[in-house]
Order: structure tokens, then C-alpha cells, then sequence
């Protein structure tokens, strides 16, 4: 885990996790306004390979590059690591600290199913928090970043309980669920 680089805690500190998994990092020891959240939260390229389970060396080498070069993404912010790559030896490894916007760029530009259902939660989280933070929202930005209303996706999905207060039944999911 990035926590455990002792180099990259120097420089970043673990804002949140998504309830998907994925490490939010925010530059350390600033203090997050509206002014600076969209280009102080990061996500990482190496816990985006992990959690696309991609290698490393394919998200940089053939998303990442390709959209530098065509414009999309207009920096780079990156931090160089030695890194074990066996018992003993070691390598540089340049991980990419991405923005919001950069990190939208990045995996829409990733194919096939599993990555579509990823990526999709993934940018809906994004947007929700960018909402909240433009309409001044920062408590609901910030546990939008910390939780998943399963209430409301199931709602949405069309899921209706026949009791008050969101109560369901074994009737009301067995319909749902079309069983």
C-alpha cells in the first residue's frame, strides 16, 4: 500500500478511501478550500493499476503518455521511487499524481466490461463531490468521499419497500430481484 512509501507520506497524506477501495491522497499539510480542493486531491497511478488490475507500466505506457501527447492532460506530477522488484534488486518507478479531471481522462480512455463498471462508479463518485463542492457543500462532498448510499442506489435502480421508513421485505426484494 502507499502508505508504506516512506517518501510519498512526506509529500501526500491520505485524505480518504472511496467505499470502492480507492485511495483519495491530498497534499500534505494544506489546508482544502474551495479554491484549491480540484488541484490538491489526487489519485494515484499505481492505485488506479491496482484497482483496475492493470500493470503499472501498461497505464502509463499506453493511456497515460497517448493522452499527454494529445493534449488532455496538460501536466505531469510525479514522484520517482526505488522500488523491490526481487529479493535484490531494485528499480525507479515514477508513480503520477492525477486530479479529478486528469483521472476522468485517464480510464475513460480504458475499455472492456469490468472496466466500464468501474469507471462508471468511479466518475459518478467524482462528479457528486465536485457538485458539492461547487454548491458549497463541503460536509456532504466529504461523505460522499467516505460512503455509498445503498439506499438510494437501489431506489434509483427502481426498488420500492412496501413499509415505511425504507423497510423491505422478503416479498419486496424477491420481486425486485424478479425471482
Amino acid at each position: 500500500m502507499n502508505e508504506s512509501i516512506p517518501f510519498l507520506v512526506d509529500v501526500l497524506e491520505l485524505y480518504k478511501k472511496t467505499p470502492e477501495g480507492l485511495p483519495l491522497w491530498k497534499t500534505k499539510d494544506i489546508q482544502l478550500t474551495y479554491e484549491n480542493l480540484l488541484e490538491n486531491i489526487f489519485v494515484l497511478s499505481n492505485d488506479l493499476a491496482i484497482y483496475f488490475e492493470i500493470r503499472h507500466r501498461d497505464l502509463i505506457g499506453r493511456n497515460f503518455r497517448k493522452l499527454k501527447e494529445e493534449g488532455y492532460i496538460d501536466h505531469e506530477r510525479k514522484i520517482a521511487l526505488m522500488v523491490e522488484i526481487g529479493s535484490s534488486t531494485k528499480r525507479v518507478q515514477t508513480i503520477y499524481a492525477f486530479t479529478r479531471h486528469h483521472t476522468e481522462y485517464l480510464i475513460m480512455d480504458f475499455s472492456g466490461p469490468k472496466a466500464r463498471k468501474k469507471k462508471l462508479a468511479i466518475l459518478k463518485r467524482l462528479h457528486g463531490i465536485e457538485s458539492d463542492v461547487l454548491r458549497g457543500a463541503y460536509l456532504e462532498a466529504r461523505q460522499k468521499a467516505q460512503t455509498w448510499d445503498g439506499v438510494q442506489l437501489l431506489k434509483e435502480l427502481g426498488f420500492k419497500s412496501s413499509i415505511p421508513n425504507n423497510l423491505a421485505t422478503k416479498k419486496d426484494i424477491i420481486k425486485f430481484l424478479k425471482i
